[in-house]
């Protein structure tokens, strides 16, 4: 056990990490707990479509959490994102979903505190990734 972390779930690529990660915000706010939520995935994870449909759901119930968070390394299992599935622009498909969408540098702790930071300051009127 961590502390602080009730629950984890570990979906690897078949892109159920977001709808989990909804469920369990969702379940949150039904029950009035003040939880965080992170969901972490991979580009090539994203290329399912559960993971579309939670992002839809997530925008239509206007959750702040699940915080979706993306390793936009462009490698997946078998090649380059552009080779396989090009998801190009990436941060647009996420603004069309209704998303708050930061950007940094993974390999910069640095980047990377100022994005947490941003995303917790941010109106929580809608979902942020």
């Amino acid at each position: 056990m961590v502390p602080g972390v009730e629950a984890e779930a570990c979906s690897g690529s078949l892109g159920r990490g977001l709808s989990i990660g909804l469920g369990t915000a969702l379940a949150a706010r039904m029950s009035g707990r003040d939880s965080k939520v992170y969901v972490v995935m991979g580009d090539g994870e994203i290329n399912e479509g559960s993971v579309w449909e939670a992002a839809a759901c997530a925008d239509k119930h206007r959750l702040a959490d699940p915080k979706a968070v993306i390793d936009y390394n462009k490698i997946q299992s078998a090649g380059s994102v552009f080779e396989i599935q090009n998801m190009e622009p990436l941060a647009d498909k996420w603004r069309s979903f209704g998303f708050r969408v930061f950007e940094c540098n993974g390999h910069s702790v640095a980047e990377l505190r100022r994005v947490f930071q941003a995303t917790a300051a941010a109106p929580l009127d809608r979902p942020r990734v």
